[in-house]
């Protein structure tokens, strides 16, 4: 019989781990995982190249629910409880142990001795009941000890006035309770914050069994050329039709109704006062379809913003600023130009987007890490008492830790269902493509490659594909994809520029369940 895709690549994966590549390991397992859910044998060597106990704690249990009556693996989740959230490595490479002792024993069926029958369901259930055991054995005396630490371009019209059309010390008041960023904003009290805006109902997608083309799609990239002048370019979703739309432009974001635009501009400012001669960025707000009448919302003079990114109302947008000293996340009112505060600390909170039903934000954070950031889940308080300005705090607001993984996390980024988040983290020695439930639960890779970069994901609108940024085929940064479901990476543009970072225009009609 001949050898399917799944088996083919469960085998390659098992190989990867014992070559101790868990990289790729737990690529090539996901993939089969992705299409059989059910897959033990993938969820038991899934579990040896996981880097910490609650994503073994989660292989485990999927093993449970695929075989309840396994008491083996229940006395192995059992054995879990209490450890701390990072894993040793030594705990991998002992499961990875055992696996091999399991699949030395049940080489027989039509792979004879070169190896397992994948296809029998009896081999697969054997090993996975095999494995369990010697793993329990073997991890119970190292769960009882302490927790390791581990083209052509054809730009629209645009201008700054020199002269600002408002007074820098001097902002309008926002409609909502708030703080309104001054001079000496560090010296004040952020307020309870209280979303202004209610979620737009999303449309019901017709089902369909493919992806859409990429032709199907609008995407924005921002992009550098050789003399460090920043600009925007509009393409078809597969990277051509190349349109200059704006210059000094960098950072876009759409607004969820996919009409409207924020992005960051450098403004130069006059000396004034006591207020220095400065440049810095600004957010500005346009419609996708008037760049050249783009306004600038943010007044913060001396101090840059940051990665703007909107409410899914539209009116209000999320964004990160070093304004008291270090950065945090602030929320501007479009109409108003009103700011508030979010989080108020001494640490690095940035990177925020909201969820699609506004209810919630994901930020990175080095709050429980110094240099070294997680991601966190910010969930809104309703009338939240005032904070307390002698310690750290996030205006009152919920915030819990998402994921703890060795490395740096950070740029996350919501699927277009609210679902999963994907983002970039570095425990391989460099910036790689990741994905997990928004509960932070399950970890998935989705692209590792080896001494390249890859930045900035960005979901498809029909959230089965996610797009980055990558120098992996040569010196320049060009925007790539890969399917969420099979892996597979596509280059979409090639240009003589550095691409920063990339946006797709959101369209409901493109979500697939």
């Amino acid at each position: 019989m001949a050898e399917n895709n799944r088996d083919r690549l469960l085998k390659q994966g098992i190989a990867a781990a014992k070559q101790g590549n868990n990289a790729t390991a737990r690529s090539l397992l996901e993939s089969v995982i992705a299409q059989d859910d059910s897959n033990e044998l993938a969820w038991i060597w899934l579990a040896s190249t996981v880097s910490t106990v609650r994503e073994r704690r989660f292989c485990l249990e999927k093993v449970l629910q695929i075989n309840p009556n396994n008491a083996r693996a229940r006395e192995a989740l059992n054995a879990l409880v209490g450890v701390g959230t990072q894993a040793t490595r030594n705990v991998g490479d002992l499961t990875r142990a055992a696996a091999n002792a399991v699949e030395a024993r049940q080489q027989t069926g039509e792979n004879g001795a070169n190896g397992l029958n994948f296809s029998n369901p009896y081999v697969r259930i054997g090993a996975v009941v095999g494995v369990v055991v010697i793993l329990g054995m073997i991890l119970q005396p190292m769960l009882q000890r302490p927790a390791a630490q581990i083209t052509p371009t054809v730009f629209s019209a645009f201008s700054v006035s020199a002269t600002p059309d408002y007074t820098p010390t001097t902002r309008p008041s926002p409609t909502f309770n708030g703080i309104i960023v001054t001079r000496n904003a560090a010296e004040q009290l952020p307020a309870t914050f209280t979303p202004t805006f209610t979620p737009t109902p999303t449309q019901t997608p017709i089902p369909t069994a493919t992806s859409y083309p990429y032709t199907a799609f609008t995407m924005l990239a921002a992009q550098t050329d050789a003399s460090g002048t920043s600009s925007l370019y509009q393409y078809a979703g597969d990277g051509t039709g190349e349109v200059g739309i704006a210059e000094d432009a960098r950072d876009i974001a759409f607004s969820r109704d996919g009409q409207r635009v924020v992005f960051i501009r450098d403004v130069a400012y006059p000396a004034e006062g006591d207020l220095p001669e400065a440049t810095v960025g600004e957010i500005f707000y346009a419609s996708l379809t008037d760049m050249g009448n783009a306004q600038q919302i943010s007044s913060l003079r001396t101090h840059a913003a940051r990665h703007p990114r909107f409410s899914p109302d539209g009116q209000q947008v999320i964004f990160t600023s070093d304004y008291d000293g270090d950065d945090e996340l602030w929320l501007i009112d479009i109409n108003t130009k009103g700011t508030t505060q979010i989080t108020y600390n001494t640490v690095s909170d940035r990177d925020a987007e909201f969820s699609p039903d506004g209810t919630r934000l994901v930020f990175a954070s080095d709050r429980n890490s110094p240099a070294l950031p997680d991601l966190y889940l910010l969930t809104f308080v309703q009338n939240a008492p005032p904070p307390d300005s002698s310690t750290d705090n996030d205006s009152g607001h919920t915030v819990i830790r998402l994921a703890d993984l060795i490395g740096a996390s950070y740029a996350p980024t919501w699927s277009p269902d609210g679902t999963r988040i994907a983002f970039i983290n570095d425990q391989e020695g460099d910036g790689d493509l990741y994905m997990m439930t928004a509960d932070g639960e399950r970890l998935i890779t989705l692209n590792v490659a080896l001494d390249v970069e890859d930045n900035a994901p960005a979901w498809t609108p029909d959230g089965r594909r996610v797009a980055f940024v990558s120098n992996r085929e040569d010196d320049r940064f060009q925007v790539y994809s890969v399917e969420v479901d099979s892996r597979e990476v596509t280059r979409l543009l090639q240009t003589e520029r550095d691409v920063q970072s990339v946006a797709f225009q959101p369209n409901a009609a493109f979500r697939l369940p």
